[in-house]
């Protein structure tokens, strides 16, 4: 039993070592939002749906994995089985554009 406790925590910590948690909502992020219009709210939206809605199947990729003009593609494709409504897509899109343009 202490086997199986052991070898689930470690796991636990292996699998969040590689974690980094979504960019936050910063003066430099939301000016990279002005091509898409985004608010700081529109951004805000977006990370939240983002974190809350994709983890729901998979876990969270690094926002600088994929360039600003790969991301409406993804989201596009994923958004069917995360059930997103066309305003959910746009504001995780705004945010992840953003994100991606900061961080990449």
């Amino acid at each position: 039993m202490g086997r199986v406790v052991s070898a689930i925590i470690t796991l636990f910590i292996v699998s969040c070592a590689n974690f980094a948690p979504p960019p936050a909502i910063t003066p430099a992020l939301i000016a990279n939002a002005r091509p898409d219009h985004a608010s700081a709210k529109d951004l805000a939206t977006g990370r939240n749906l983002f974190v809350s809605r994709c983890l729901e199947c998979h876990t969270l990729p690094s926002v600088a994995k994929h360039s600003p003009d790969e991301w409406p593609t993804l989201v596009s494709r994923m958004s069917g089985r995360a059930n997103l409504s066309a305003s959910d897509q746009s504001a995780i899109i705004a945010y992840l554009r953003a994100a991606s343009t900061t961080h990449h």
